[in-house]
């Protein structure tokens, strides 16, 4: 008995000699010592806010009087309240599109984010656009779409979690180009009737007939003259009109005008003879 006596008190001997300091004890299940009560070695009490626990059996041997060196009791620490550890903050970041992306405006740009809590669960994902808010999503895939405006956007999305917690992601740097500017194309057009040339009667109705194109938009009017003078409009095809014709050299026209007010002409040159000319 005496030698456990004394083994037990070099281990309580060893525990002061570590310091005085003792960490907090959760002491919600150890029972308040009792001076009625014996303890064997092993047990574990609390008193005036304190553990003990006891080196070896003992009766009404009051822990805070008896802990020490060579005593019936060890002092474990404080009664403390254990509490759960500090929340995490969530984990994430852009992952489409990439920094540097060039697109452009008014494209549609489906921003992507991959999100994760280690301690609970993302509950919203917020998307920002140069600082201004676009979308919030609540469920994963943590995504939102963007109608792309010129410029060199920055993108960042905040990252909340159920412990009202929330990060705000690296930000992505992308560029947006503006549409390249065409120049409309003028239409074209080509004078199938009366043909470059050929020779006529006083008197005859000559069809004047033209065909008209317009690759970037639509043919809105064709005129037709002669010699300079406006003698009809066809705002539909087929474009056609007639004209009775008259003794002499003549230059007929067809002007095509497009949706963007551009213009194209074709032309023929005809001669009119009097009947009673002698061929």
């Amino acid at each position: 008995m005496l030698n456990n006596r004394l083994k037990l008190g070099v281990i309580a001997a060893a525990m002061l000699s570590a310091g005085h300091s003792h960490a907090a004890v959760d002491c919600t299940n150890l029972p308040e010592w009792n001076a009625a009560s014996s303890y064997s070695g092993g047990a574990l009490v609390q008193y005036n806010d304190n553990a003990y626990e006891a080196n070896w059996w003992s009766n009404n041997r009051n822990p805070e009087q008896y802990s020490g060196q060579y005593q019936e009791w060890s002092l474990l620490g404080n009664c403390g309240s254990v509490t759960d550890p500090d929340p995490v903050p969530p984990t994430g970041s852009i992952t489409a599109p990439l920094a540097g992306t060039t697109t452009n405006e008014n494209d549609s740009v489906i921003i992507q984010v991959t999100a994760g809590d280690t301690d609970g669960q993302v509950v919203s994902v917020a998307f920002y656009v140069d600082g201004a808010l676009i979308a919030t999503d609540t469920a994963a895939p943590w995504e939102a779409s963007w109608t792309a405006v010129a410029g060199t956007p920055i993108l960042t999305a905040v990252i909340s979690d159920n412990d009202a917690l929330e990060i705000t992601t690296a930000a992505v740097s992308i560029t947006v180009e503006e549409p390249a500017v065409i120049d409309p194309v003028a239409p074209s057009v080509s004078l199938n009737t009366p043909t470059d040339g050929s020779s006529h009667t006083t008197g005859d109705n000559l069809s004047i007939s033209a065909s008209a194109s317009d690759s970037d938009g639509a043919v809105s009017k064709v005129e037709f003259f002669v010699d300079g003078t406006l003698v009809a409009t066809d705002t539909s095809a087929p474009y056609t009109t007639s004209w009775t014709a008259t003794l002499g050299d003549h230059e007929i026209s067809a002007v095509a005008t497009d949706s963007d007010n551009l213009t194209a002409s074709a032309k023929s040159s005809i001669s009119v003879s009097d009947d009673s000319d002698p061929v």
